[in-house]
């Protein structure tokens, strides 16, 4: 409980922060890696019980399914202690389809080709 405590804490402190800027946010970030740092680290580096690390083959072949497709709806939906988008309100699908690739990099879940999904 104090962890989950410490976690809504932190997460409460930099959503004011964020917020605290000037009227000019800054560009989102584009780029998965950007994104991920941004949004999606502090939970998929933290350790987390049931939240499958970044880049850890192991955390994610471990998951109740290896459908890429699965995940990036369970992400955009939302599932279990994730929020929907995670804390990335602003990403679109192919961001989120884009840190997904980036998080599952060398475990047993197949990436789409993002240029067949096009061609479909």
């Amino acid at each position: 409980m104090r962890g989950a405590l410490g976690l809504l804490w932190t997460m409460a402190i930099a959503s004011a922060l964020a917020c605290a800027g000037g009227s000019d946010p800054a560009p989102a970030p584009a780029e998965p890696a950007e994104v991920f740092a941004l949004t999606c680290a502090h939970c998929h580096t933290s350790g987390l019980p049931s939240v499958p690390r970044a880049g850890v083959p192991e955390d994610w072949n471990a998951r109740d399914t290896k459908d890429f497709d699965v995940l990036v709806a369970r992400a955009i939906s939302g599932h279990r202690h994730m929020p929907p988008l995670g804390s990335c309100s602003w990403c679109s699908e192919a961001q989120i389809r884009g840190v997904i690739a980036l998080m599952v990099t060398g475990s047993e879940i197949v990436v789409p080709d993002p240029a067949e999904d096009v061609a479909e």
